[in-house]
């Protein structure tokens, strides 16, 4: 298995708005910000959230229990980095 290099929140942060983007918003619509409720702002729904936390355990490596999946946890790109870089984080303090 191979070193890996931690990804910081704000670098998860931009690979959940590349994502959004990508899948679920329109190119006409602008950059949403790492702040952006993408939850409330009806950016994403509850089948986008599951398509998209799915991405990121597979890209990230990292498991994200059921009981994790809650509105704090996934309302905006800033609070998946930070809660995702706090994943990785008990992945690698285990491995």
């Amino acid at each position: 298995m191979s070193e890996r290099r931690p990804l910081s929140a704000d670098q998860i942060a931009e690979m959940v708005i590349d994502y959004i983007h990508r899948e679920f918003a329109p190119s006409e619509t602008g950059r949403i910000s790492p702040e952006e409720n993408v939850l409330t702002g009806g950016i994403v729904d509850s089948v986008g959230i599951v398509r998209l936390t799915a991405y990121l355990a597979k890209e990230l490596e990292v498991e994200i229990p059921a009981t994790d999946l809650v509105p704090s946890n996934f309302r905006s790109p800033r609070a998946m980095g930070e809660y995702l870089s706090g994943r990785i984080e008990v992945r690698d303090s285990a491995a």
